[in-house]
C-alpha cells in the first residue's frame, strides 16, 4: 500500500511568527500550531495578522487535531480567532503548555493532554510526543509514523544534558521511536542559526551573573524580560532568592504560570522551607508593592509586542506603587529582536530620563534557549532525514540553515525550502511534486479598542450604555478591493422584535453596498486607513440614527 506525505504552510515561512503548518498524511490532516503574528511597528488600527483558515475550513472533516509543542505566542496566539466551523477541534499539548495558553487566549479550548513519549494512535497514524528543551518548559517536538516513514516536527530545541525538570529532554530517546530502516521528514525550526555558530548550551545560563550582580546593589531592582522567555526569568527568580531579595511579578499571568511550575514540580522555590515553615522565596503582591521597598527585585515582563508599551508605563510612573527613582537598578534580560530596535533604543532612552542610579544589560555572550548551528547539526545526526524542511524563520535563516546542515554532508538538495502556500507531497517518502494552494490573503486583524485610563473610555462606556454598540465587520478582497464578507452585530440599540430586525437587516445592506462605493473612492485617492474608517464609521451611526434616533458606539473590523 502507498503512503501519502503532504506538508503545507498557511504561515510561518519566510516571515516571523503566524506559525501554522498543515501535514496530511494519508488523507488525514494534523495542523502544528495556529499562531499569530504581530507588526513590529506602527500599523494604524493593525492588531496582528493570522492564518488563512479556508483551506482548513474545507477539509475540516479531515483534521485529527492541533497540535502545540512549544506555548510561544508565535505558536498558539491565533487560537483566539479560529473560526466558528473549527472552534470543535482538539488541541493536543502538554499539561503546562495548555496552562500558559490560558493565560493569554479567552476562548474555550478542548485541550488534549499528551504525555513524553506515550504514543497516540489516529487509526494507524501513530503519533510520540518527546520532550525538548527551550525557553519554554515541558515543550515536545511530535513524531508522526506510518509504516517504514516518519515525519518529525521539532521547535527550537537545545541540546543539552541538564537534569533538572525545567531543562531535561529526551531527544536521544528518538532512537527508540524511529528505526534505522525507515525513511524520515524532518520539519524543523532553525532557531539563532544566523547568528550562533557552536552550541548553544551553556551560553544561555545567566543566573549567576545575575546574582552577582545583585549583590552589588543596595536598593530596589527592576528586572525587564520577555514573557515567553520562562527560563530566563526564572534565572532572575533564583537570582533573587539567592540574593536574599522578594520578588515581585508585575504581571499577574507570569505569576500564575510560576505557581503552576511549581505545583507541577518544574520547579521548587515556591516551596515551603521546613526550617523557617516560610515559602523558599518571599513573593510580594504587585497590589501590595511599596515604594519604600527596597529589598525587592520588580520583575517586568511581557509578550514583545506588548513589552515596550509596559515599560514606558512605568517610565511614565503610570503605577503609584512603582515609581522609579535615584536609586533603582534597572536589568535588561530581553535579546534584540528584528523590527524592534528602534522600540528597544526608546526604552533605554526613557530610563535614562528617569535617571536610575544603573542600567545594566547582559552580555552578547549570554544566548537565548534556541538552536545554534551546531544544535541542529547534532539533531539532524539524531534524526536521520532523508528530507528537511526548515520553518519559522525568514528565508534568509533557511539558506543559512541549508549551508549548515550541507557542513555534514548531508544532500542539499534534499533540503527544501519552501514558501507559504507551496504543497509538497510524497508518495511513500519519495518526493513527488510542489503545487499552489490559493491564500486568500494574510487577514488583518483591525479591532477598535477601549483604553479604561483614559476619559474617552468614560464617554464611550456611556454612549454604550445609553445608545447600545454596533460591531461591523469586513472582509475585502486586496486584490480587487471588493467587499467579499460583512457582518453586522448590534447590542442594546434595539428592541429585538421582528419589525427592528427587518429594519436593521436592511440599513445593513446599504451601508455594504455604500461602502463599496466609499472604498473606491479610497482607493482612488489613496486616503488612509484612518481616513476610511472614519467614514464608515461616521455612515453607520448616521443611518443607525435615522432609524432608531440612536448614535451607538461603532466598533469596525476591517479584513484584508
Amino acid at each position: 500500500m502507498s503512503n501519502t506525505i503532504s506538508f503545507l504552510a498557511l504561515g510561518g515561512l519566510d516571515e516571523k511568527g503566524k506559525n501554522c503548518y498543515v501535514l496530511e498524511i494519508n488523507n488525514k490532516i494534523f495542523v502544528l500550531n495556529f499562531g499569530i503574528s504581530f507588526p513590529t511597528s506602527a500599523i494604524l488600527g493593525v492588531q496582528g495578522f493570522i492564518p488563512d483558515t479556508k483551506y482548513l475550513i474545507e477539509n475540516k472533516d479531515r483534521i485529527k487535531g492541533i497540535f502545540i509543542g512549544t506555548a510561544n505566542e508565535k505558536n498558539f496566539s491565533g487560537l483566539d480567532f479560529l473560526p466558528e466551523e473549527l472552534e470543535n477541534v482538539n488541541v493536543y499539548t502538554s499539561e503546562f503548555n495548555a496552562y500558559y495558553i490560558s493565560q493569554y487566549v479567552q476562548k474555550k479550548i478542548n485541550y488534549q493532554i499528551v504525555k513524553n513519549l506515550v504514543e497516540l494512535d489516529f487509526d494507524g497514524i501513530k503519533v510520540t510526543p518527546f520532550k525538548i528543551s527551550n525557553a519554554l518548559p515541558v515543550s515536545y517536538g511530535f513524531i508522526f509514523n506510518i509504516e517504514d516513514s516518519n515525519v518529525i516536527y521539532t521547535d527550537e530545541s537545545v541540546i543539552n544534558t541538564f537534569k533538572s525538570e525545567i531543562l531535561s529532554n529526551d531527544i536521544l530517546k528518538v532512537n527508540t521511536i524511529i528505526k534505522p530502516n525507515q525513511k524520515n521528514l524532518l520539519l524543523t525550526s532553525v532557531g539563532i542559526v544566523s547568528s550562533s555558530s557552536g552550541f548553544t548550551s551553556p551560553n544561555f545560563q545567566i543566573q549567576n551573573t545575575l546574582r552577582e550582580k545583585f549583590d552589588d546593589v543596595p536598593d530596589r531592582i527592576i528586572v525587564g524580560c520577555f514573557s515567553n522567555d520562562i527560563y530566563r526569568i526564572n534565572s532572575v527568580v533564583n537570582a533573587a532568592y539567592l540574593s536574599n531579595r522578594s520578588v515581585c511579578f508585575i504581571n499577574e499571568k507570569t505569576l500564575n504560570v510560576f505557581k503552576k511550575m511549581n505545583e507541577l514540580k518544574l520547579i521548587n522555590i515556591f516551596d515551603i522551607d521546613p526550617k523557617t515553615n516560610k515559602q523558599k522565596v518571599n513573593l510580594i503582591p504587585f497590589s501590595s508593592l511599596k515604594n519604600e521597598d527596597k529589598n525587592v527585585v520588580v520583575i517586568i515582563d511581557e509578550l514583545p509586542n506588548n513589552f515596550y508599551e509596559l515599560i514606558e508605563q512605568v517610565c511614565d510612573n503610570k503605577f503609584e506603587n512603582l515609581i522609579l527613582d535615584e536609586h533603582d537598578t534597572f536589568v535588561y534580560t530581553c535579546p534584540t529582536i528584528n523590527g524592534y530596535e528602534k522600540k528597544e533604543a526608546d526604552l533605554f532612552d526613557d530610563i535614562s530620563r528617569n535617571e536610575v542610579h544603573k542600567k545594566i544589560t547582559l552580555d552578547k555572550k549570554f544566548l537565548i534557549l534556541s538552536s545554534s548551528q551546531e544544535d541542529l547539526k547534532f539533531a539532524c545526526s539524531i534524526f536521520n532525514p532523508t528530507y528537511i524542511i526548515p520553518i519559522s524563520a525568514l528565508f534568509m535563516d533557511f539558506s543559512n540553515y541549508k549551508t549548515t546542515i550541507a557542513k555534514t554532508g548531508f544532500n542539499k538538495k534534499n533540503i527544501v525550502i519552501l514558501s507559504n502556500g507551496k504543497k509538497i507531497n510524497f508518495t511513500n517518502m519519495v518526493y513527488t511534486n510542489i503545487n499552489q494552494i490559493e491564500l486568500f490573503t494574510q487577514t488583518i486583524n483591525i479591532a477598535g479598542t477601549i483604553d479604561e485610563k483614559n476619559s474617552n473610555s468614560i464617554f464611550e462606556r456611556k454612549v454604550m450604555r445609553d445608545s447600545g454598540v454596533v460591531f461591523a465587520s469586513f472582509l475585502i478582497d486586496k486584490n480587487t478591493f471588493k467587499i467579499y464578507n460583512s457582518k453586522y452585530e448590534c447590542v442594546g440599540v434595539f428592541d429585538s422584535n421582528g419589525q427592528n430586525i427587518d429594519k436593521s437587516t436592511t440599513i445593513n445592506n446599504k451601508i455594504t453596498a455604500d461602502f463599496g462605493e466609499i472604498l473606491k473612492v479610497a482607493v482612488a485617492n489613496k486616503v488612509t486607513m484612518k481616513e476610511l474608517r472614519d467614514s464608515i464609521k461616521k455612515k453607520i451611526t448616521r443611518e443607525y440614527e435615522k432609524a432608531f434616533n440612536k448614535r451607538p458606539l461603532v466598533i469596525i473590523t476591517i479584513c484584508f
